[in-house]
């Protein structure tokens, strides 16, 4: 929008312009005019600032009283002016500020309302960014938090009733929902993770034909040491891995057999009771009665 002394207030009944990619940014670019309007003289930057920082506060504002999701904005500035100055203004801060302008004067209320606004907008970038483009001219970015002032009314039964709370149910609802059920699904996870491995980790017991109970090794050789046959080698292996049991042979010159069964190869053991039966053609068959407490 022009401006100049003053802006016209059609202009400040425009929606703004919604940016979402460079393409966004080109088209913008490409509309803007670079050439001064003669009819537009005496600049007042100060009144500008005013009432375009207030219309775009003013519209976050109608959006929180529709339910409408509020916005962070952006106002982009393509002016020799200097923004921000002080009031109130003189010539050396800005040489073409009205001599007329209520902001020479630091106590007039358009001065104050400047102000006031000025400090209550959570502006972003201090200092703002600038951009040289053509002769005295700059093209500023001024972005602006997504800020919206309470609005409560009071209510028969004495209480207040805000806008702010409700807005925010309404818009994070989802979110928090989704949050919810996440960080549910991550404790659940942590706590099965945690019981997976406090039951790898936890010792087991053993009894060898109804001998002393004693802590589970987490490996046995077959032949020999608990299960000896007489063997005179290790011909296979029961071996715990976290919160299962496997066995395996390792020689053909024993036959190993698990509650009757052949073990041929590596297999994983279902259950905390079974025999092992240890069988070869030059030793006696032996059977070893296996209980593990977990």
């Amino acid at each position: 929008m022009d401006f100049a002394t003053d802006i016209d207030n059609t202009e400040l009944s425009k929606q703004p312009i919604v940016i979402r990619s460079n393409e966004d940014k080109t088209k913008l670019l490409s509309n803007l005019s670079f050439e001064a309007d003669p009819k537009l003289r005496n600049t007042d930057i100060q009144n500008a600032e005013g009432k375009i920082y207030r219309r775009l506060a003013e519209l976050n504002q109608e959006r929180l009283i529709a339910k409408q999701p509020i916005y962070r904005q952006s106002v982009i500035w393509m002016t020799d002016a200097p923004l921000f100055s002080k009031s109130p203004a003189t010539e050396q801060d800005w040489i073409e500020t009205p001599p007329n302008s209520p902001f020479r004067d630091a106590n007039s209320e358009q001065s104050k309302d400047r102000s006031a606004w000025l400090q209550g907008l959570d502006l972003l970038n201090k200092p703002e960014r600038s951009h040289q483009i053509k002769d005295n001219y700059k093209l500023t970015v001024v972005d602006i938090a997504p800020t919206v002032q309470e609005v409560c009314t009071y209510a028969p039964n004495g209480q207040s009733n805000c806008l702010v709370t409700p807005y925010l149910v309404n818009q994070l609802w989802l979110p928090a929902l989704i949050f919810g059920v996440g960080s549910i699904a991550v404790l659940i996870g942590l706590i099965l993770s945690g019981l997976h491995i406090y039951a790898s980790r936890k010792d087991w017991k053993i009894s060898i034909n109804d001998g002393e109970i004693e802590k589970m090794k987490d490996r046995y050789d077959l032949g020999i040491d608990s299960f000896d046959c007489a063997a005179g080698e290790s011909i296979g292996y029961l071996k715990r891995e976290g919160k299962e049991l496997w066995i395996k042979p390792t020689s053909d010159s024993l036959q190993i057999l698990l509650d009757g069964q052949e073990i041929t190869k590596r297999e994983k053991v279902p259950k905390n009771y079974f025999t092992l039966t240890l069988n070869g053609e030059n030793t006696v068959q032996k059977e070893f009665i296996v209980k593990i407490t977990k």
